[in-house]
């Protein structure tokens, strides 16, 4: 099970996932083996899918980053610089895009769409800079049609 994690930290990102019932199911399931044998620690269905991941992705990559007996990363991988946050993307496309579909749009509906948190909209609208990632994604959402 991997450590939480601090959502203002900008090596973390919020993504939301759908699951169906039997996927549902299966992850709180997991979620209760979990609990039941780490009962001092608390185990969330984040923690739990995260783990599952990063299992999944980190066992077929080339170059897992190693990681401390505690869980964290080793110094070298925590060292790492922060993420550009100079975007390929034109800020004030990005930011014209968010403001069109605030119109149809809440901002909680925008950063779910998107896959990224309402502070990120919130930072584009008073013409802040995003990372390049944020700003591909929010591009790609479509405005809802006779929403709000």
């Amino acid at each position: 099970m991997p450590p939480r994690l601090d959502p203002s930290r900008p090596e973390s990102d919020l993504i939301a996932v759908r699951l169906t019932a039997d996927l549902l199911a299966a992850l709180d399931a997991e979620v209760n083996r979990q609990r039941a044998a780490n009962p001092d620690v608390f185990v969330g269905r984040s923690n739990v899918l995260r783990g599952l991941v990063r299992k999944a992705l980190l066992a077929t990559a080339p170059t897992a980053p190693a990681e401390a007996p505690s869980g964290r990363p080793d110094s070298a991988a925590a060292s790492r610089p922060p993420r550009a946050r100079t975007a390929t993307l034109d800020l004030t496309t990005v930011r014209s895009h968010v403001e069109a579909l605030r119109e149809t749009m809440s901002t909680r509906e925008v950063a779910a769409a998107a896959g990224v948190s309402a502070d990120t909209i919130a930072k584009v609208l008073r013409g802040g800079s995003v990372s390049a990632e944020s700003a591909a994604k929010l591009v790609l959402v479509q405005p809802v049609e006779g929403g709000k």
